[in-house]
């Protein structure tokens, strides 16, 4: 990596590179590069809008990087970056949207996983020191957020990995040691 980093997030985008972004060590919070797996590199990208560490990425569409929360920024402070749009020189996107439950439930170590080329599903995570056992639904073309149902258990998922597989994302537990298994059509 080009920057040390610590509490930062990755996203994987097709297959090829692996972006790191983030980091809670002084002056690299906005900071983001990319590494190709093809040419073995590293390669600075365009700064965040909000500071982010313990922050949560998921890719859409091999295309569409998003992040989520984390310790500074309002969990409603979402940000975007396409990955391939070439026309126009990158920069992240700040989409602000508005759910009140969202806002009053997590903020950092939460999950988020891609059920559709859509919808990203958020769940878990930590705020104000509690944890939470709420799942919200964030849908990518409307930039709203829908409340689904809870979890079994409060818990935190960070720095973890999730699979999303025949409609149902699998993702084990940080604190509590369980496997949560979310059935994306019941919700």
């Amino acid at each position: 990596m080009i920057n040390p980093r610590e509490g930062h997030c990755l996203a994987a985008v097709a297959n090829s590179y692996i972006y790191a972004i983030g980091s809670r060590l002084y002056n690299t919070s906005k900071t983001c590069e990319v590494y190709s797996i093809e040419n073995n590199c590293w390669r600075e990208k365009p700064e965040l809008n909000r500071n982010r560490y313990l922050s949560t990425a998921v890719t859409i569409q091999q295309r569409y990087i998003y992040v989520f929360g984390g310790y500074e920024p309002s969990v409603t402070d979402i940000e975007r970056l396409d990955t391939i749009n070439s026309d126009e020189p990158a920069f992240w996107e700040l989409i602000k949207v508005w759910s009140s439950s969202l806002e009053n439930d997590i903020k950092y170590w939460f999950g988020a996983c891609a059920i559709s080329n859509q919808d990203i599903l958020i769940f878990g995570g930590k705020k104000d020191g509690a944890s939470s056992n709420s799942s919200y639904v964030f849908d990518t073309t409307q930039n709203q957020i829908t409340k689904t149902g809870n979890l079994p258990n409060k818990d935190t998922f960070y720095q973890r990995t999730f699979l999303c597989k025949n409609n149902k994302v699998y993702a084990y537990g940080y604190e509590n040691d369980y496997a949560y298994i979310y059935n994306v059509q019941t919700k």
